[in-house]
């Protein structure tokens, strides 16, 4: 049975200039398929990611797969993402109106929007009688099945985030796709200069907007956990303020608040925030050896040894400690004592050197 979404399903225009908004409102993957054959078509008209002005009571523009997401059609979905359909691309206002009153009533406040918004909104979520989380629930079945992935967004969508200069920013690209090991070779790459290889450049990268920030703050916000972890390797600075910004000042732990880790993600703030804290510190296990003569530092994961220390062992306080193993693992420390609990205050290190060698955690 047809279903409305955002917009009714008799708002939505068919015409031989877009047959694909046809056949989705239709639900009609053979269709869709066929007009993905037909070369007869323009490569606009056969393109699932072409926006049209394609709903009678609005200005804006939405691509086929919007329009299919929107209505519930699971089939024309699932055939439009066969054909490299986008659910990351965002609707558009029409270009030839105005700025101002008459151009946001007409958008119908829609201009921005992923194929994921329409879903939480549509009829596969609150238009459908259903909860926002269902509706990206049933979405991203569908994306799932064809191995396609929703990013999810920040205070920003992820895909008002762009690298108009790629060259000036490599990074950024890094960050949207979360690839650590790209971020580590941007690091290395001496060809580079120093700005395209520091995690705390700050660059104009939100579309529409004069907004200057750097490749963490991007990271942060859109929650891409590898990216933020491959960035304050490097040096990346959770307390740098991004440089321009509407509803600054915001370092990264605002964004952890408010972005994909926190609020803009279903957490709460402190969930966030928390996150990211945990993240900017490197877990180490402390080993008493040789007597307690001796402190091994290793990984708590994979209890491959980081680093010893042989000096005094008694002149030591916890903070003497984290100072020496930040400076010489180049990011702050939490550390895990020999009995498992977590190094918080002078008494948690009192008497570990005279304990038994632990032999390893």
């Amino acid at each position: 049975m047809p279903r409305d979404g955002v917009y009714r399903l008799s708002e939505y225009k068919c015409s031989d200039g877009f047959p694909l908004v046809a056949a989705a409102k239709a639900d009609d993957a053979t269709a869709i398929k066929a007009i993905a054959d037909n070369t007869d078509l323009t490569p606009a008209q056969r393109d699932a990611n072409t926006l049209w002005k394609c709903v009678e009571t609005s200005w804006c523009e939405l691509s086929a797969l919007h329009v299919a997401v929107d209505l519930g059609n699971a089939n024309a979905v699932s055939a439009l993402l066969e054909m490299k359909g986008n659910p990351n691309a965002q609707s558009e206002d029409h270009n030839s109106l105005p700025k101002g009153p008459i151009r946001a009533a007409k958008s119908g406040a829609l201009s921005g929007r992923s194929s994921r918004h329409f879903a939480q909104e549509g009829a596969f979520g609150l238009k459908g009688g259903r909860s926002e989380d269902e509706g990206e629930t049933t979405f991203k079945e569908i994306t799932d099945e064809h191995a396609i992935q929703v990013h999810q967004d920040g205070c920003y969508q992820f895909s008002d985030y762009v690298n108009k200069g790629k060259e000036d920013c490599p990074l950024l690209e890094a960050v949207k796709a979360s690839d650590a090991d790209a971020i580590f070779a941007i690091a290395k790459n001496d060809d580079l200069t120093p700005a395209q290889r520091d995690p705390n450049h700050q660059v104009p990268c939100v579309g529409g907007r004069g907004n200057l920030q750097t490749p963490l703050h991007v990271a942060v916000d859109l929650g891409k956990v590898a990216a933020i972890k491959a960035l304050l390797r490097i040096g990346g600075d959770p307390e740098v303020e991004a440089g321009a910004i509407w509803g600054g000042p915001y370092d990264s732990f605002r964004f952890a608040r408010e972005g994909a880790l926190g609020q803009a993600g279903g957490k709460s703030p402190e969930d966030g925030e928390e996150l990211l804290r945990s993240m900017t510190h490197m877990v180490v296990q402390l080993v008493v050896a040789d007597g307690g003569s001796r402190w091994d530092i290793v990984n708590p994961i994979t209890a491959e040894p980081i680093t010893s220390l042989t000096d005094d062992l008694h002149t030591y306080t916890p903070l003497l400690l984290q100072t020496a193993l930040k400076d010489h693992l180049l990011m702050p420390v939490r550390i895990i004592l020999p009995n498992g609990d977590i190094l918080r205050n002078e008494t948690d290190l009192q008497g570990v050197v005279q304990k038994e060698p632990s032999g390893g955690y």
